[in-house]
């Protein structure tokens, strides 16, 4: 973490999210408060993991969009893991 900003003051400004977009596609966004090493990675409910999005980039502050490839993953429950500066944070991402 940069300067004097506390873990606990970025973890109130980085953000996860699961939705479908507007065409119907499966979507994760995720917000970042300042450019950051990320991992990014969805899980199956048994905690394997199905799909690695980023493996330690860097990527810059800001709103980010991810269109999961659905055809990768089968109907069902997920969790979505999003690491970065020492913060972990995750969602639940029901494909259908």
């Amino acid at each position: 973490v940069c300067g004097t900003t506390s873990i606990k003051d970025v973890s109130d400004k980085i953000k996860l999210d699961f939705q479908y977009n507007a065409s119907g596609y499966p979507v994760i966004t995720y917000t970042l408060p300042f450019e950051t090493m990320v991992d990014l990675a969805v899980y199956d409910m048994q905690g394997k993991q199905m799909l690695l999005l980023h493996d330690k980039c860097v990527v810059p502050g800001g709103l980010h969009t991810i269109e999961l490839p659905s055809d990768l993953l089968l109907s069902g429950t997920y969790v979505c893991r999003l690491i970065c500066d020492g913060y972990t944070c995750t969602a639940k991402i029901m494909i259908r």
